[in-house]
């Protein structure tokens, strides 16, 4: 082999060396890059305990029915009534029903007068033991206040066929075992609730109420009304009523004496609903006069504020009082 021939074959060689390296690709594998922040993910549910600015309408864990301190029996006195008279009516002695109700001497008995009717002797007797009658509450809504406190919003139906008076409403905020972690209680705000009517409540809690989980709303009580001193008299016209400001809602209107006696510390009763039939705001507040002579009228004007919303329609009553009729030799 000359010279030529073998230096050909030693560069096709190199040749065919270098052509083969060339030919083979490495991928390497794109790393999966890291960030130095935590990935942030949406919960799927609410922590436990946690409460919304508007802890309603969540249901209430179930709970057994809360039993009710029976309450005291009130009488209003009558004309013709005499002491001895009713604590015959009640199976009391005369001696207990003068010293419950401190009266020396029973000849001083005025119409109007509210006597509390010893309980011991009831019992004695075998009486009955006088529970609230039948009122349910409804419309029950929940709503931070601008101090930093609650309401619990809510009014009481009257399903039975007995007017009621004094009805005390309490509500019990209960945490995830069902214990009460905070009890507070208010009157409905109509002194009295008529067969098949309503009456709107309002009760507070302070800043430092606690979480809660569920809630009670429990009437602890709501004796039978005396309509002796009430006033049905009243009618509201000319009512009107928009949300003026941000969070709050004016209403206007008139209370019209259409009876045929004189009406006395008068007062109108604003309720606001939501859609749903919640209550979301309540107002009570004497018109511009709170003595409306028979056959007389006077204007009100209310801002009711607004916990929740927006108001779908609300409702307005009037509540009065008749002017007690003097006994004779007064």
């Amino acid at each position: 082999m000359n010279r030529r021939l073998w230096f050909l074959l030693i560069f096709g060689a190199l040749v065919l060396a270098i052509l083969s390296s060339c030919g083979q690709v490495i991928t390497l594998p794109t790393p999966t890059p890291t960030s130095s922040k935590p990935v942030m993910r949406t919960p799927t549910g609410t922590p436990s305990g946690t409460r919304t600015a508007t802890p309603a309408p969540y249901t209430p864990a179930p709970t057994d029915t809360p039993t009710v301190t029976p309450t005291p029996i009130f009488y209003e006195v009558q004309p013709g009534d005499t002491l001895i008279g009713i604590a015959h009516r009640y199976g009391v002695s005369l001696a207990s029903l003068q010293e419950a109700n401190g009266i020396i001497d029973p000849r001083t008995l005025s119409v109007g007068q509210r006597l509390v009717i010893p309980r011991e002797e009831l019992k004695q007797t075998n009486m009955p033991t006088p529970t609230p009658l039948p009122a349910t509450p409804a419309g029950i809504h929940f709503a931070r206040m601008s101090t930093g406190g609650l309401w619990c919003m809510g009014e009481i139906v009257n399903g039975q066929g007995n007017a009621l008076e004094d009805v005390l409403v309490s509500v019990r905020l209960l945490d995830e075992s069902g214990r009460v972690v905070m009890e507070k209680s208010a009157p409905v705000q109509a002194r009295i609730v008529e067969p098949g009517k309503k009456a709107p409540f309002v009760v507070e809690f302070p800043n430092a109420y606690p979480k809660f989980s569920s809630y009670q709303v429990v009437v602890l009580r709501a004796l039978p009304a005396h309509h002796g001193r009430y006033y049905f008299g009243l009618r509201v016209e000319d009512v009107s009523g928009s949300e003026t400001d941000k969070g709050v809602f004016s209403i206007n209107g008139k209370v019209r004496n259409v009876g045929g006696e004189d009406a006395v510390d008068v007062y109108v009763i604003a309720t606001l609903y939501d859609a749903l039939g919640n209550v979301v705001g309540v107002r009570k507040a004497p018109p511009s006069n709170n003595v409306i002579l028979k056959g007389g009228e006077a204007p009100f004007h209310l801002n009711v504020m607004v916990g929740g919303g927006p108001v779908d329609r609300f409702e307005v009553q009037a509540d009065g009082l008749r002017i007690p009729t003097p006994t004779p030799g007064d």
